[in-house]
C-alpha cells in the first residue's frame, strides 16, 4: 500500500499524472504550448497537448531506441527525437551500412509518420556531445526569450553544432525559430523540419 502511494503523491507533483515526454538521453519536453488567447492577443494562455498524441510519441520513441539499441552498442552514438510521430535521428554511425540500417528499422514500427535521419558518418568525440547539449540549452534560451514565438511547442536537437527544429507553428514562428537558432554562438547551421499550421 506504501509505494502506491509514494507513486500517486508523484504523479500529482509532475502535473497530475502527465509526464514529460523524453529523447533519447532523458531530456524532457512539456506536454503543453503556449496559444494566444482569441479575446487578448497580447496574452499567452496555457493549452496542453493531447495526452494520447504525448502517450504516442513516448511509445514511438521506446519502440525506437529498442530498435535501435543494437546500433548504439557496436559504438554508434545515435539520438531519437520524435513529435506527432515524427521521427527525428541524430548522431554519429561508424559506416554507411549503420545509417542505412536505421531507416529500415524505423520504416517498420507502426505509427511512424516520417522518419528524418540525420545521422552523419564520423567518429564519436564525448567533448563534442557535451557541447551539443550547451548548445541546445542557449538555443531554447534564445527561443524563450523571443516574445512572439510560442516556443514550447518546438523540439530541439543537436549534433555537432547542427540544431534540428520539429513542431509547428505558422511561417512567421518558423522563421523566427531559425533566426533565433542561428543567432546562438557555436551553431553551425539549421535544419528546420518544422511543419506550418
Amino acid at each position: 500500500m506504501r509505494p502506491l502511494s509514494i507513486f500517486l503523491s508523484l504523479a500529482c507533483l509532475t502535473g497530475c499524472g502527465e509526464f514529460p515526454s523524453f529523447d533519447y538521453y532523458g531530456e524532457g519536453e512539456y506536454p503543453f504550448e503556449l496559444r494566444e488567447s482569441p479575446a487578448e492577443s497580447e496574452t499567452k494562455t496555457l493549452k496542453r497537448r493531447d495526452l494520447s498524441s504525448i502517450h504516442h510519441d513516448e511509445a514511438l520513441t521506446y519502440k525506437a531506441m529498442k530498435k535501435l539499441s543494437k546500433l548504439n552498442r557496436d559504438g554508434n552514438r545515435v539520438k531519437v527525437t520524435v513529435l506527432n510521430g515524427h521521427v527525428l535521428v541524430t548522431g554519429v554511425v561508424k559506416n554507411n551500412q549503420s545509417r542505412h540500417n536505421i531507416n529500415s528499422l524505423l520504416q517498420e514500427i507502426n505509427g511512424t509518420t516520417k522518419v528524418s535521419n540525420n545521422t552523419r558518418v564520423s567518429s564519436i568525440t564525448k567533448s563534442q556531445n557535451k557541447s551539443d547539449n550547451w548548445i541546445k540549452t542557449k538555443v531554447r534560451a534564445n527561443l524563450i526569450k523571443e516574445k512572439s514565438l510560442n516556443s514550447s511547442n518546438i523540439k530541439i536537437s543537436s549534433e555537432n553544432g547542427t540544431i534540428f527544429l520539429m513542431g509547428t507553428g505558422s511561417s512567421s514562428d518558423v522563421s523566427k525559430a531559425t533566426q533565433a537558432a542561428k543567432s546562438v554562438e557555436g551553431v553551425s547551421s539549421v535544419v528546420n523540419l518544422m511543419d506550418p499550421s
